[in-house]
């Protein structure tokens, strides 16, 4: 699908075109260095290719325009809505200063709401996939194909903006704990959060990559009518939750893993065209109402 002609925000400014899909105050974490410069090992998941991206942009992370849609103002002047841009924008500097004080072992700050800043960041910046973008806006375009481009990008950031807010309200009185990774060193994906309650495995509980030795994991509370969330930091883990935190890792992955060269190695395999494709056929996305009006 073309890009828009439409380029500026309601300013008459540039609009914010070069959306990270996963953002770099998590991917970050997961930077190394090899012959001397510093960059990110990545598995691209179409082609199966492990190859050293250098500098810390994460590139391979962009999207054109993703989160910023056409709308009109009362004019009908066109321009880029860019509030949910801005809205994960202030989640991942939340997430960023958190988990660098978690990986320092300091104190969080006890004043504001500092740890509801925190979960709410991790949630969004969790469930962000441009893959789903992508598999909603052609669900659209096969419905309707009269639907304009700049008309099929807005309803898929409204309906993923109105997702999140649900999963926000979903999960805001669940337990929260971040544990190390003592074990084997995380693997990251283009879809960060891995959220059981919609698969069927018998439990519910999300889980989610902050650094190649660190990760949160939420269960629901066992008082459902509880309000306020409760938030710990353990320094206990098992190698079980680890390499099944890795494993789905690698399951949900659609556009790229991130890890260190010998793990990527490893699952390479995983990521032949039929395997990979055979995952992808699995993939369903159920969408009630696309608020278009």
């Amino acid at each position: 699908m073309a890009l828009s002609k439409v380029t500026k925000n309601l300013r008459g400014h540039s609009a914010k075109h070069r959306n990270h899909t996963v953002p770099k105050a998590l991917l970050k974490r997961w930077i190394t260095e090899y012959n001397g410069k510093k960059g990110h090992w990545v598995l691209d998941c179409r082609t199966g290719h492990i190859a050293f991206h250098i500098g810390s942009e994460a590139s391979f992370a962009i999207s054109e325009f993703r989160y910023v849609p056409v709308r009109k103002t009362v004019g009908k002047k066109p321009y880029r809505d860019e509030s949910l841009e801005d809205w994960f924008s202030q989640g991942e500097n939340a997430l960023a200063r958190i988990t660098d004080r978690l990986l320092e072992k300091q104190l969080l700050p006890s004043h504001g709401n500092v740890v509801g800043d925190f979960i709410q960041s991790a949630i969004l910046l969790g469930f962000r996939s441009a893959y789903e973008y992508e598999i909603l806006a052609n669900v659209l375009t096969s419905a309707d194909p009269s639907l304009a481009e700049d008309e099929i990008g807005r309803l898929v950031v409204d309906h993923f903006r109105s997702t999140y807010a649900h999963k926000l309200d979903q999960f805001s009185n669940w337990d929260y704990q971040v544990v190390p990774a003592p074990s084997e060193s995380l693997l990251v994906c283009d879809r960060p959060m891995f959220d059981m309650t919609v698969h069927r495995l018998g439990q519910e509980m999300l889980v989610i990559p902050l650094a190649p030795s660190l990760m949160l994991i939420a269960t629901p509370p066992s008082d459902r009518l509880r309000k306020e969330l409760r938030f710990t930091v353990s320094d206990k883990t098992t190698s079980k939750i680890v390499t099944l935190t890795n494993h789905f890792t690698v399951e949900r992955a659609r556009q790229f893993v991130i890890g260190l060269p010998e793990q990527l190695e490893e699952v390479q395999p995983r990521f032949a065209t039929s395997s990979f494709n055979q995952r992808k056929a699995t993939d369903r996305l159920v969408v009630e109402d696309t608020g278009r009006k």
